[in-house]
């Protein structure tokens, strides 16, 4: 029945929010996040999904969202505020519950990959609560670090060695707001390892995680 369905739904939201596994993916843009998720995805043997946390051009379920934040830049001062606000307290975090929403359809999963933390959420008390409801808090912080250069030859279009450098140091100052929780933090220079080599480091992690292993045993993943 309809209400049974939604009994269910209801169930799998707070399975997703509460997900016991997550590895989240720090990192400036050209550092490689997205690809090491994609990669990891394809090559590890673990049932997991992956979420996107940013407010990047590709990463919206409501793409009109991210057109309305850019046209934005334009508008008149009084505008922009009324617009920035009902951005962060409404619009954004609606979208990032769509994201979730939309992993859940994938069905069964032991590990949840966060690609980019979102920021503006964590930067502002009065929707930090939001934050923590859709993404949980993760067992390991993978920080990806590449000297500005190599950043800079990745996205020349979008980066220049001082942005680049803004962005390394903001990306470790977001890896320092979860210092309190104990979390496991990896640092790894992409400029010097590859992206096969960053997926083995990483995986060693996990499997250092008791619970998480016992979790796969339990749900007859692995006999």
């Amino acid at each position: 029945t309809g209400k049974t369905l939604f009994k269910r739904m209801v169930a799998r939201i707070k399975r997703i929010g509460n997900s016991k596994f997550s590895i989240l993916f720090l990192g400036s843009d050209g550092s490689g996040k997205t690809t090491t998720i994609e990669y990891i995805k394809k090559e590890l043997d673990i049932p997991m999904v992956s979420i996107y946390g940013g407010v990047g051009k590709d990463g919206w379920i409501f793409s009109s969202l991210y057109k309305l934040r850019e046209n934005n830049k334009k508008s008149s001062f009084i505008k922009k505020v009324i617009i920035n606000k009902l951005f962060l307290y409404f619009l954004y975090p609606l979208d990032l519950f769509a994201r979730k929403l939309r992993i859940i359809v994938s069905g069964n999963h032991r590990l949840l990959l966060i690609d980019r933390c979102p920021e503006l959420l964590i930067n502002n008390k009065l929707t930090k609560y939001l934050h923590k409801y859709i993404f949980p808090t993760p067992n390991i912080i993978v920080l990806l670090k590449a000297s500005p250069e190599v950043l800079v030859s990745r996205k020349p279009t979008e980066l220049d060695n001082n942005l680049a450098k803004i962005k390394l140091a903001n990306e470790s100052n977001l890896a320092k707001y979860y210092e309190k929780d104990n979390i496991i933090l990896m640092e790894i220079d992409t400029s010097i390892e590859s992206v096969n080599n960053a997926k083995q480091m990483i995986e060693s992690e996990i499997w250092k995680l008791k619970q998480f292993k016992e979790s796969l045993f339990k749900k007859g993943y692995f006999k």
